[in-house]
């Protein structure tokens, strides 16, 4: 995680990243109603997360003509859905998720692959 933020030339945060792995709640709109959030929480005591985005690639996964495809959703969050919201670190999250996914594949797949494990 150290190599993939210092990786990054621009703007980011003063804190170490981490990886959280587990559940997220998506929908169609954006959530900025803390009452809301308190709601969803309690409904899932176990959810790491509140998104719009992944919604929609979901959305078509499941209603697709077929078989429906296998959908993973790699993020990096910019803000905690409250009154502090901002833009600052938008383009270091989009870096971030995708050296993540970049490290994923080369770990998991690629390594696999000239193993042949697959």
């Amino acid at each position: 995680m150290s190599k993939i933020k210092h990786g990054f030339q621009g703007d980011k945060p003063g804190t170490e990243l981490n990886i959280h792995i587990g559940p997220v709640d998506s929908g169609a709109a954006v959530v900025a109603d803390n009452t809301l959030i308190s709601k969803i929480k309690q409904d899932n005591g176990k959810l790491i997360g509140i998104e719009m985005e992944s919604y929609a690639v979901y959305f078509a996964a499941m209603h697709c003509i077929g078989t429906a495809p296998k959908v993973i959703s790699i993020k990096s969050i910019v803000d905690f859905a409250d009154e502090f919201k901002g833009d600052t670190y938008r383009k270091f999250a989009a870096y971030t998720s995708v050296q993540c996914l970049y490290e994923f594949c080369f770990i998991y797949l690629y390594s696999d692959m000239t193993n042949n494990k697959l």
